[in-house]
């Protein structure tokens, strides 16, 4: 996985006990250098009640807001508000797919990128990181191939049409792009600035810049990349990623 970025701010994900104590929390955070841009709260005891993350609805939002806003979340009382080791995990884990981290305790540790704070921990994070890595080379012998930079040097150099092939790769414009995901060009183009689409390093996704006006183009490996990163963080389901990939293949034929 890619480097942690810190940023000055950080988002707070606790219990509804421990986001009705800001001024504790932004003293501590102050001991640290940062200060607090957000915090999102569930009713006590509900993520211990939950098996699944999903169901606690601030954690989704914390790591949707997280990934927008490029800033680590920090849960200053882990075991007593996520109280569960597999929800700590899994959360630092999401994030780490974007190249942000989880901050634990009143020291705001940062969760480990490799190994883990127990042998069980290390082990499930090294299997994650083997399913990532092998989905990764069952799409690469697919065909989701990136671009290298000599192509992207040949591209940027002339204006290309959505029709052009490129070493057996088709170019796609934004609003052709925006209709395979099934999203308006102005989703897109928004999604872009935030800077939603993500490799599984963490690693942003960056159309191509082609002619003088600098115009943005996509290959498909480039959007099956998309399309992946949006299944990661549910702005796509399971059968609408499945659609992309089926649109696509039918596009390149």
């Amino acid at each position: 996985m890619k480097g942690i970025n810190i940023d000055n701010a950080v988002l707070v994900i606790g219990d509804d006990d421990t986001a009705g104590r800001p001024d504790v929390l932004t003293e501590k955070a102050a001991e640290h250098g940062v200060r607090i841009a957000e915090t999102f709260a569930f009713p006590q005891g509900s993520a211990a009640m939950a098996d699944d993350l999903t169901d606690v609805e601030a954690v989704v939002a914390v790591l949707s807001r997280a990934i927008i806003t490029r800033r680590n979340v920090w849960c200053p009382f882990p075991m007593p508000d996520l109280c569960r080791e597999a929800h700590i995990r899994r959360l630092s884990v999401a994030l780490q797919r974007h190249g942000l981290n989880l901050l634990l305790g009143q020291h705001m540790a940062p969760c480990p990128t490799d190994g883990g704070y127990s042998e069980i921990d290390a082990a499930l994070r090294s299997e994650v990181k083997a399913v990532d890595d092998l989905d990764h080379a069952a799409l690469a012998a697919a065909g989701s191939r990136m671009l290298g930079a000599e192509i992207e040097k040949e591209l940027a150099g002339s204006a290309t049409s959505s029709e052009r092939v490129c070493r057996g790769e088709r170019i796609y414009t934004t609003r052709e792009a925006a209709g395979l995901l099934g999203k308006s060009p102005n989703w897109l183009y928004g999604a872009l600035r935030g800077k939603l689409f993500h490799y599984s390093d963490g690693s942003p996704i960056e159309p191509l810049r082609v002619g003088s006006k600098g115009r943005r183009r996509y290959t498909g490996s480039m959007l099956r990349q998309m399309a992946r990163s949006c299944l990661r963080t549910g702005l796509l389901d399971r059968r609408e990623f499945e659609q992309v990939l089926a649109e696509l293949s039918r596009t390149e034929r």
